[in-house]
């Protein structure tokens, strides 16, 4: 006799899915831009890949791809350039991204499909330091906390979003150029004789 007829016994088989994982924070940090660097042959640029940081564990599925930019709270494509810029009509005036080239372009951010991504610097930015009243020294900004963050999502092979909505979030940072002294930082005016006291001028 059959158990349960011709339905027979199921067998349920279960997977549980391999999600990607993240050790401390997700975060990738772009080395630092110098703005001493201008003015060269080629503008000053830095390249890293999000696929391979090395605290963040895609599991089986495995890296598939970077799927979209989010900056402050506007989403940008992968693969596209974003446009960085700030006005110099004054001091810490905002630092805003696009996807649109204009005139006061500062930098670009392009983040590709396969995780890879160039932050290149164009010109100068203005602002002050923060930091200053803490370690006059101090003369980095931090372009991405200006911009209201910066992250990239991206997903394994099945779609797994890594670090959920959050993503993984992009630091960039540029080195302020500042005026720098060699030898004495002295004006010496041209001497003074009192042995012309006395004349018309």
């Amino acid at each position: 006799d059959l158990v349960n007829g011709e339905d027979g016994i199921a067998l349920v088989l279960d997977v549980k899915d391999d999600v990607p994982t993240v050790e401390g924070d997700a975060t990738a940090e772009a080395k630092q831009l110098n703005e001493e660097e201008l003015g060269g042959e080629a503008a000053p640029s830095v390249e890293g890949n999000i696929s391979t940081l090395t605290n963040v564990d895609w599991g089986a599925d495995e890296f598939a791809a970077a799927t979209k930019v989010v900056i402050g709270s506007t989403e940008f494509e992968v693969g596209k350039t974003i446009y960085i810029s700030q006005s110099h009509d004054a001091i810490d005036s905002d630092v805003l991204a696009s996807s649109t080239q204009g005139a006061n372009d500062r930098a670009t951010l392009i983040v590709n499909a396969d995780g890879s991504y160039t932050f290149t610097l164009l010109d100068n930015f203005l602002l002050s330091n923060p930091d200053s009243n803490i370690n006059p020294n101090a003369q980095t900004d931090t372009i991405s906390t200006l911009l209201g963050g910066v992250s990239v999502q991206a997903t394994d092979q099945d779609g797994d979003l890594v670090n959920g909505e959050d993503g993984i979030a992009l630091v960039l940072d540029v080195k302020d150029d500042v005026p720098t002294v060699e030898g004495d930082a002295t004006a010496e005016a041209k001497q003074l004789n009192e042995e012309e006291l006395g004349g018309e001028a």
